[in-house]
C-alpha cells in the first residue's frame, strides 16, 4: 500500500510552500507553519523557504520577547499568531482560565514588537467560560481598534466544536495527527462549514512511535503515553510496513497525513533543530498520502477506538 496518488503527483507540480485561503479570513498560509523554537537557525530557515505561519502564545516562556527580538523586522512576511487565557492553578488545586483584558494584547504587541497580531487564541479556555463571552468580547474589542486582525481558540473536542460555529472566532488550533484523528471528525466539519482557519498542533504526535517499543513504566506519566498506547492498538506495521520502518519513515507519515486532512490549513513544526526542520521540508514537497494509504489510517484509528475502554478523544 505504497506509491504516489494523484494528489501527491499534482503537488510536485507545484511549490509545495505555496499559499492557500486560510478558511474565509481573507489570507492565504502555507502547509506548514513554525511553532515554539527557540533556534534563530530554525526559523530564519523556515521563513526563507516561505513558511508564512508564526504561531506563539504568552505562556510560551519569553518565547514573544525571542521572537520579537529575532523577526520582528520581517513582520510582513508572515501571518503572526498568539494566545491568551492560560489556565492558572487554583488555591484547591485545580485549574481555571483566567479573565483576560486588553493589557494581555497590550502585553503581547509590546514583546512581539509589531502595531496588530494577525490571530489571537484563546489558550484552551474553559467551556464554560467561552460560552458565556466575556473573553471573546475583549478580542473583539481588541480586533475593532485593529490591534488584532482575527480573533479564535485553541484547544480540543466539543470545545474546538463549539467555538469553530462561533461568531466572532475566525479560527481554531486544535491537535490533530495520525494518532489523534478526533477532531477531524468533529471539530473539522463545523470550522469548514462556517469558513474557520484551521491549525493543527501536534502534527507528528509528540514522536510517539519512539516508545513503542519501550516498558510502560519508561512513559506512563509522560504526555507522549496517550499517543503510545493508541498507536500499538492502531498496528500500523502490519498495515503499512514498508512506511512506517525507521524514524524518518514515521515522521514523513505522520506530516504527509496532515496534509490530507482536508479542511486543515497549516500544521505548526515546533523544533530547535535545523535538521529535522529540513526533513519537515524535503517531507512536504512529496505531498500528501496515497488516497489509500490515508483511509487505512482512518480506518485504523477508528476501529482501534472501538475496541478501547477510553475515549480516544482529542488530547489537549
Amino acid at each position: 500500500m505504497t506509491g504516489d496518488g494523484p494528489s501527491a503527483m499534482a503537488w510536485r507540480e507545484q511549490d509545495p510552500m505555496n499559499k492557500s485561503p486560510f478558511g474565509a479570513t481573507g489570507l492565504e498560509v502555507t502547509p506548514l507553519g513554525i511553532g515554539a523554537t527557540g533556534s534563530v537557525e530554525v526559523i530564519t530557515l523556515l521563513l526563507d523557504q516561505g513558511i508564512n505561519l508564526v504561531d506563539t502564545a504568552q505562556c510560551y516562556g519569553e518565547h514573544e520577547l525571542f521572537l520579537g527580538r529575532t523577526i520582528a523586522h520581517r513582520r510582513d512576511e508572515f501571518i503572526l499568531v498568539s494566545k491568551c487565557g492560560h489556565h492558572d492553578v487554583l488555591p484547591d488545586g485545580s485549574m481555571r482560565s483566567r479573565a483576560i483584558g486588553m493589557d494581555d494584547i497590550d502585553q503581547a504587541l509590546e514583546l512581539l514588537k509589531t502595531d496588530h497580531l494577525d490571530v489571537m487564541l484563546l489558550h484552551s479556555y474553559d467551556q464554560d467560560l467561552l460560552i458565556k463571552g466575556e473573553a471573546v468580547e475583549v478580542l473583539l474589542k481588541a480586533r475593532q481598534a485593529g490591534k488584532i486582525r482575527f480573533a479564535g481558540y485553541s484547544g480540543d473536542n466539543e470545545s474546538a466544536a463549539i467555538a469553530a460555529a462561533m461568531d466572532g472566532l475566525d479560527v481554531i488550533e486544535t491537535s490533530i495527527n495520525l494518532a489523534d484523528q478526533h477532531n477531524i471528525d468533529d471539530a473539522l466539519p463545523i470550522a469548514q462549514r462556517y469558513g474557520a482557519g484551521v491549525i493543527a498542533k501536534r502534527p507528528v504526535a509528540n514522536a510517539a512511535w519512539g516508545w513503542l517499543d519501550q516498558p510502560d513504566e519508561s512513559f506512563k506519566k509522560n504526555k507522549v503515553a496517550p499517543y503510545v498506547r493508541r498507536l500499538r492498538a492502531m498496528n500500523l506495521d502490519a498495515i503499512i510496513p514498508d512506511m512506517v520502518d525507521s524514524p524518518e519513515s514515521w515522521i514523513a507519515l505522520a506530516v504527509r497525513f496532515n496534509l490530507s486532512v482536508s479542511g486543515l490549513h497549516t500544521s505548526i513544526i515546533s523544533t530547535s533543530d535545523p535538521g529535522h526542520a529540513r526533513l519537515n521540508l524535503d517531507i512536504a514537497a512529496q505531498g500528501p498520502l496515497p488516497d489509500s494509504v490515508y483511509e487505512a489510517i482512518r480506518q485504523a484509528f477508528r476501529s482501534a477506538a472501538s475496541n478501547s475502554d477510553e475515549p480516544w478523544k482529542g488530547e489537549n
